[in-house]
């Protein structure tokens, strides 16, 4: 039976080695490489052809440290490739946009997420629905419901909402400009853009109104858990 080959990318080598020795144990998966950053990952996907990429979504201090921006280049250089996000944040509205920009999977870093890390493998290298753990597919289920009611989100453009969401993170215009490589100027008009579109007065409303939107604890049931 054919092995499914397999390569694994994160920043903290203590992750990178803890799943190799996890995997390990699974006669039907083959690890093909280790990275503990993009430009490793990337170098290895050029010349290693492999069936899943388990990796983490955000790479800071990195190129390319939009987890969207990755899966996008990932499906340029590697379109046959699934990739199965190992994420430390477990947010509804990152795993959702992480879905619809082509990631075949998510799974969390709680010790039952990392049991589960053979089937969410096996699952990807041979399904064509996404992964995702029970608790998390119940949350995106629900955000998906509710999302009908905050249409005027739906209006901000890609970069208005990577900027909005940058300012709700508490970062100033330089440190977005830096993050976002776009000028000053450019992102102080989006954010103004953005401000003007939901119909707010400042950053603090803005932040409120993207807190209200993404925050799944104003949306789920108390029984269902983040």
């Amino acid at each position: 039976m054919k092995r499914i080959s397999v390569g694994i990318a994160d920043n903290q080598p203590i992750v990178v080695h803890g799943i190799r020795s996890i995997l390990a144990s699974y006669h039907d998966i083959e690890i093909r490489f280790l990275a503990t950053n993009l430009s490793e990952m990337f170098g290895f996907l050029a010349c290693e052809q492999i069936d899943v990429l388990l990796t983490n979504d955000r790479f800071d201090g990195d190129i390319l440290p939009d987890g969207v921006r990755m899966l996008a280049r990932i499906q340029r250089d590697a379109p046959d490739t699934k990739v199965l996000i190992f994420g430390a944040h477990e947010k509804t509205y990152v795993i959702s946009h992480l879905i619809s920009s082509g990631a075949a999977g998510f799974v969390g870093r709680s010790k039952e997420c990392f049991s589960d890390l053979g089937l969410a493998i096996r699952h990807v290298a041979t399904q064509r629905i996404p992964y995702l753990p029970p608790s998390i597919a119940n949350s995106l289920l629900y955000f998906s419901l509710t999302k009908r009611h905050h249409l005027s989100i739906e209006l901000l453009s890609e970069k208005e909402m990577a900027v909005a969401t940058l300012i709700r993170d508490g970062l100033s215009i330089a440190e977005i400009s830096k993050r976002l490589c776009r000028s000053p100027k450019t992102i102080s008009n989006q954010k103004n853009s953005a401000i003007k579109k939901l119909g707010v007065r400042n950053d603090v409303e803005l932040a409120k109104a993207l807190g209200d939107y993404f925050d799944p604890q104003h949306h789920l049931p108390p029984h269902v858990r983040i």
